[in-house]
């Protein structure tokens, strides 16, 4: 890659750049804007570094003399060239750069598991080439060298997958394992990281709420784009196996408090500067984002400082944020990352009869196959009697050693089964019933959480007899 330095230090130097920036108040709004011309590249670098983790819009573009960027290109074609489509003369990459029209071309996008995208784009060779000198610019040559590179040797492209979380207010940074972390976002605007910003979520719908990132992997990082190859050639997955949705359901097993995701977007990190640098994220994905601003009951309110556009939010004194045990936290994620299809299906169900608003008849019966998919793995043809019994049976020896409490448990699952029953036959379930459903949640939890902890009886029908756990 010498032969690619030379050139590239040389157009950096000749090149002017442009920044534009535009600050976002807490309602949205652009209230501050700001542009120079004729920009060094030492400048250019510094404003970068310095806006790109900021919850600001910003566009960087790059005025490259053309003998400098035809040296460039040329280094491109004979670095690069086992990437690039003689026919179209276009490079393939997993990455978003655009050229000196300002535009990048997707290929195409495909969206599967938990928010991951297969995303592949593709440029004309000259376009690349304006996007590695500009990215040169942002960054230094030697980083954007170092970084062709390794993805010539086939290095995936490293992306930050990250959600804002409903449900959970906390205390202080979790990191349960190198690659997901989370993050209580600050109570005032003006503190806020780089987060997406349109006309349905805006700055204050982010405070006191709580930042879930994931590291993921695209590649390859640069393919040859054949016209009539695969639809897509760049895959798309987390880094060991660990998904937003893992992370979501381990969380509200840890709490005992329904957690989701809200959109999901990605941050292509030092990628992100072969582009204009104004869509370093953007959103996959609808899920609604629950203010806490919207939650009376949790904050003072929301005040609002017209002359800065800065907004506040101050937690009652009654609200006390989570602390979380990242090991246990790690425990749960681990299992539930190579869980069987049983235990699967339990911690889904259990997770989505959680969530409020949906109806208590749909939670009754998510309800019921979770505690179905725990306690009758061994009895897959009983009817429905025999299941009824056999399920709150299950529960109270499995839950508790004390004769009155497994009573009482047995008691509290058999309710919960024939309210499920209800809601199937008759679609309906009174609103009284909804202490029994948050009873019998609690216990499903603490079922889900003894099998985490102590793994399963070797067979469920000799519990009662006295049968212990598999070694």
């Amino acid at each position: 890659m010498e032969a690619f330095t030379e050139p590239l230090m040389a157009a950096v130097q000749a090149t002017t750049f442009e920044f534009e920036r535009s600050e976002v108040d807490a309602k949205g709004g652009h209230f501050r804007s700001s542009r120079e011309r004729g920009v060094s590249a030492s400048k250019i670098r510094e404003i970068y570094l310095r806006e790109r983790g900021r919850t600001v819009n910003f566009r960087v573009r790059a005025t490259v003399p053309d003998d400098s960027l035809r040296r460039v290109e040329d280094a491109v074609r004979r670095i690069l060239q086992q990437f690039i489509d003689q026919d179209t003369d276009r490079i393939g990459h997993a990455f978003p750069c655009s050229g000196m029209g300002g535009q990048d071309q997707i290929e195409g996008i495909r969206v599967h598991g938990d928010g991951l995208a297969d995303e592949q784009f593709s440029s004309p060779v000259s376009d690349f080439a304006h996007g590695v000198v500009r990215a040169s610019g942002l960054l230094g040559v030697a980083k954007i060298v170092e970084l062709l590179n390794g993805w010539k040797q086939g290095a995936p492209v490293t992306i930050s997958m990250s959600t804002v979380l409903n449900g959970l207010l906390l205390a202080a940074p979790v990191e349960p394992r190198e690659g997901v972390r989370l993050v209580p976002l600050p109570m005032e605007t003006s503190a806020l990281p780089r987060l997406p910003v349109d006309r349905k979520t805006v700055p204050q719908d982010y405070l006191g709420l709580t930042l879930l990132t994931v590291r993921v992997q695209a590649k390859p990082a640069l393919f040859r784009p054949y016209p009539d190859g695969p639809d897509y050639v760049v895959e798309c997955c987390s880094v060991d196996g660990v998904n937003l949705g893992t992370v979501c359901q381990s969380l509200s097993l840890q709490t005992g408090r329904h957690v989701s995701k809200s959109s999901i977007w990605y941050d292509y990190g030092d990628a992100a500067a072969f582009r204009l640098g104004d869509r370093g994220t953007w959103c996959l994905g609808e899920d609604r984002l629950k203010p806490l601003s919207a939650d009376w009951n949790s904050i003072d309110g929301l005040v609002f400082t017209p002359p800065t556009g800065v907004g506040t939010i101050t937690l009652k004194d009654d609200v006390v944020p989570q602390r979380l045990d990242p090991q246990e936290l790690l425990e749960i994620i681990e299992c539930l990352s190579s869980a069987d299809r049983e235990l699967r299906i339990a911690v889904d169900r259990w997770h989505r009869s959680s969530l409020s608003g949906t109806g208590l008849e749909n939670r009754f019966i998510d309800l019921r196959i979770a505690l179905e998919a725990l306690y009758l793995k061994d009895f897959p043809n009983e009817r429905n009697q025999e299941m009824r019994f056999r399920l709150s049976l299950m529960g109270a020896w499995h839950l508790s050693e004390s004769l009155e409490e497994r009573r009482s448990i047995r008691k509290a699952l058999t309710a919960a089964y024939d309210r499920a029953s209800r809601a199937v036959h008759a679609g309906e379930v009174p609103d009284e019933a909804e202490k029994e459903l948050v009873m019998a949640q609690d216990l499903c939890r603490r079922g889900i959480l003894k099998l985490i902890r102590e793994g399963a009886p070797s067979n469920w029908g000799d519990l009662v007899l006295g049968a212990g756990r598999i070694p």
